[in-house]
């Protein structure tokens, strides 16, 4: 319980042996790719897969990778959807392929959130925050739609698949909020 741990804290500062750790910039540096490579862990959709199709369809900005929402220019407009399999998959004009954002076992174990404007640069933000899986949190993935309508619509399809996708799911989970 929190208050076992502010106990042991405690005893451990007051006999003095409560310590400073420096890691240094390696070690941030190492953090920081660390939680890129888990950001960027995108699928090819192979060109014969089957269940990839849209169920909906829109232009989605995404927030790119260590990405500061508050600048224009880190965001890229990307033909997302959400697939007949309940992945999250866009186009990729670097790769000149679809990739797949976000699979369906990520889409139902997540949480989607609508975000008040101001947040970031663009307006109409939402964020996929999928579950810790093995010790390991992620960042949440940024998106922004061109309208409330669009961001709306969006959000549905994809909290639509999730409730669909594990119906054992606790209450108020994956609830845009």
């Amino acid at each position: 319980t929190l208050a076992a741990w502010k106990q042991h804290l405690e005893q451990v500062a007051h006999q003095g042996l409560m310590k400073t750790f420096k890691l240094g910039a390696r070690m941030a540096e190492e953090v920081q790719q660390f939680k890129l490579a888990v950001r960027n862990r995108r699928m090819k959709v192979q060109e014969d897969s089957r269940g990839f199709e849209p169920i909906h369809k829109d232009k989605v900005w995404k927030l790119k990778s260590n990405g500061d929402n508050k600048l224009e220019d880190h965001w890229f407009q990307r033909d997302m959807w959400i697939s007949q399999n309940g992945s999250m998959v866009y186009y990729s004009p670097k790769e000149e392929r679809n990739l797949v954002y976000y699979t369906a076992a990520d889409i139902s174990r997540a949480t989607v959130s609508k975000v008040a404007d101001g947040y970031a640069c663009r307006d109409f933000v939402f964020l996929v925050q999928l579950a810790p899986a093995n010790g390991v949190e992620y960042e949440p993935g940024e998106f922004a739609a061109e309208s409330e309508q669009q961001r709306e619509q969006f959000v549905e399809a994809l909290l639509r698949f999730a409730a669909s996708a594990s119906p054992r799911r606790g209450p108020g989970r994956n609830k845009a909020k």
